[in-house]
């Protein structure tokens, strides 16, 4: 916004106007922000589908029992016990 009065304050001096435009989408789809959240969102993403193929799967698991599963599985890094338990 600063920027903006700086360089609209130098054009009066002019007596010349300037008209630009911004591509909103473009700076949106740049932004790091965006990028980190996109990357976060797909990751959860992932996770609720394996879950829900997991439910699909072991239809007869008691809902403590899936949740553990569940967990194992989603978990970031197994040891070799937490997949010798999840198989």
């Amino acid at each position: 916004m600063f920027a903006a009065i700086a360089v609209s304050s130098a054009h009066a001096a002019d007596n010349k106007a300037a008209f630009g435009t911004i591509d909103i989408e473009k700076v949106f789809n740049n932004c790091d922000k965006t990028k980190q959240l996109s990357q976060e969102l797909a990751a959860y993403r992932d996770q609720l589908s394996l879950k829900l193929d997991t439910r699909k799967i072991n239809r007869l698991l008691t809902n403590e029992e899936f949740n553990q599963l569940a967990d194992l599985q989603t978990k970031q890094n197994p040891s070799a016990a937490d997949r010798a338990r999840a198989q």
